[in-house]
């Protein structure tokens, strides 16, 4: 599994979100804000990868519906990346910060 947190370590430096991520091994990622309203939103992540999900989740609070937690996010990802290898693949994970500051964006791409 190749797990990507360049976005989020750019806002914990307090810098800009990288509008590209190039990775060496995962290739070239598109990074767009996607506004909900006229303060909420979330980065839209593109790539020339297969898209699996586009989906989010919480630390371990309790406001996080079931599935959307870390850990149940963290399971999953090795769920699906131990389906992935069976088949000769690999998982990639792009992390993205989001509006609410206690959540993550997860985007799944096959490799």
């Amino acid at each position: 599994m190749i797990i990507i947190t360049d976005a989020i370590d750019a806002v914990n430096a307090g810098e800009d979100v990288p509008e590209v991520i190039e990775h060496d091994e995962a290739g070239r990622f598109d990074i767009a804000w996607h506004s909900t309203d006229a303060w909420r939103g979330y980065y839209k992540i593109k790539s020339d990868l297969e898209a699996i999900e586009s989906t989010w989740g919480t630390g371990n609070w309790d406001d996080a519906p079931a599935g959307h937690a870390s850990d149940d996010m963290e399971a999953k990802c090795e769920r699906i990346d131990a389906e992935l290898q069976e088949q000769g693949s690999e998982l990639v994970v792009v992390l993205s910060p989001t509006s609410n500051v206690f959540s993550t964006g997860f985007d799944l791409f096959k490799k």
